[in-house]
């Protein structure tokens, strides 16, 4: 994190940098004065006028033509970082790219951006919030709809409007406990009794509603995972491939073909899933088939979506002490067109919500299709984004604390009457409150998030 204390200039291409584009923009940001690319756009002064885009021709310092590219200029204060800032739209070839990023870096001395860290001057300088940073992250990584809008909204204000709200009635608390503290003999201790309980109810309140906003896991929502888990020759990988219309599993009538999971992604109603195929559950004959058996556990535990698969012509009653009282969302039953229905009845040793019967041979003769299994995935992730959880973990960590010290503070506020005791109280609970809103801010938790960010 050593950008942290780097006022320098840095140079950054946001696009283009790892396929071919017919556009790239190139961004450098913090140069004290525009005289700095003199002779660099065809004139010994270069002045564009800020926020016009111009045609120019882009020259290296021994006169010859780098690129015909458009410029834009943004003037500090009035910029994304707070900082001057000169955009550069080049032709996206990724040689071409690199070639222009490399002579502003040898010529004029440009350090190349770490990540995040435009992003991290815009905090710098005011421009952005600690929340809007958080919010733009889950942005640029989002793998839902849901994720997406959650990072526009914060990004646009709306969780910060919240959090400031919040900040607001801590610091009106604290002012009601330091006139209980200065004035009471002068506003009356019954009336500054009722002060310290009104804000401390009010304050507890928003938290309460932020409190049910993060009670619930968001691996699910943030990362949402299908797993195909079943014994083997079950015809996970068969459905599998169904998933994604293609061949990507290797399908046989030989017995444990899968020996370690394999994992894709699918997008459907918005949503991207991982959909992952698992090594068959059996008493694991090898090292290799007892390591295949155990990360397909772990896949289990991982997943938001369980679907266990079975052939029940083959099934002769295993009951699957690995996967004791697990509960599955779904159970597909495979072959379900083999031996006219000849097959023995089963009992699973686990509860599962749905039971579907799935041909191995055609998904046309199967009783639902791969389109109505995906529609049961979405409805489950639709119904774990109904509270319109925070994703943010840092945000959901501050606000459990946050609420569990409110609490606390609450009861203390009713019961006790050493000003002292509620004053240290307080700061406590103020000292998380800041750090949520951001006026806090650790270099850990601006590494942690920066780290995530590609621009």
């Amino acid at each position: 994190m050593e950008f942290l204390f780097d006022d320098g200039p840095i140079i950054a291409c946001s696009t283009g940098q790892y396929s071919n584009a017919a556009i790239s923009l190139i961004r450098i940001s913090g140069f004290e004065e525009l005289s700095c690319f003199n002779n660099c756009f065809g004139s010994e002064s270069f002045k564009p006028t800020p926020k016009m885009a111009e045609f120019k021709k882009l020259y290296n310092l021994k006169g010859s033509v780098l690129d015909e590219v458009v410029v834009n200029f943004f003037k500090a204060p009035h910029s994304y970082t707070g900082e001057n800032i000169l955009e550069i739209g080049v032709h996206g070839n990724l040689l071409n790219v690199q070639r222009i990023i490399d002579f502003f870096e040898q010529n004029l001395n440009f350090r190349v951006a770490c990540p995040g860290e435009f992003t991290y001057r815009a905090l710098k300088n005011k421009k952005m919030t600690l929340t809007q940073v958080e919010g733009l992250d889950l942005l640029l990584n989002a793998q839902s709809n849901f994720a997406l809008d959650q990072g526009q909204s914060i990004l646009s204000g709306s969780l910060n409007s919240e959090l400031s709200s919040l900040h607001h009635n801590y610091l009106k608390l604290r002012a009601a406990l330091e006139l209980s503290i200065d004035f009471s003999e002068d506003v009356g201790e019954e009336a500054v009794s009722k002060e310290i309980a009104n804000w401390s109810a009010s304050l507890n309140k928003l938290l309460s509603g932020l409190k049910s906003r993060v009670s619930s896991p968001i691996k699910n929502i943030l990362s949402p995972q299908i797993a195909l888990v079943g014994p083997v020759n079950a015809g996970k990988s068969s459905l599998f491939n169904n998933f994604l219309n293609t061949n990507r599993s290797i399908v046989s009538s030989e017995k444990g073909t899968t020996r370690d999971f394999i994992s894709e992604y699918i997008n459907f109603d918005g949503t991207h899933y991982k959909i992952v195929d698992t090594a068959g559950l059996r008493h694991g004959e090898s090292d290799i088939e007892r390591e295949g058996i155990k990360r397909s556990l772990e896949v289990l535990k991982d997943s938001f979506y369980k679907i266990f698969v079975v052939n029940p012509c083959d099934y002769l009653g295993q009951k699957f002490d690995q996967l004791k009282g697990e509960e599955f969302d779904l159970v597909v039953v495979t072959h379900s067109d083999v031996k006219n229905g000849e097959c023995p009845n089963f009992e699973f040793p686990f509860k599962a919500e749905t039971t579907v019967q799935f041909s191995n041979t055609s998904e046309a003769n199967s009783e639902m299709s791969v389109d109505q299994i995906m529609q049961l995935v979405s409805d489950k992730f639709k119904r774990l984004s109904e509270s319109k959880p925070i994703l943010i973990e840092r945000q959901r960590s501050l606000i459990s604390r946050a609420h569990k010290l409110s609490e606390e503070f609450l009861v203390s506020a009713k019961s006790q009457n050493d000003v002292a005791i509620l004053s240290s109280q307080l700061y406590v609970l103020g000292s998380v409150i800041e750090e949520l809103v951001g006026v806090v801010r650790p270099d850990d938790v601006l590494g942690s998030i920066f780290s995530n960010f590609c621009i």
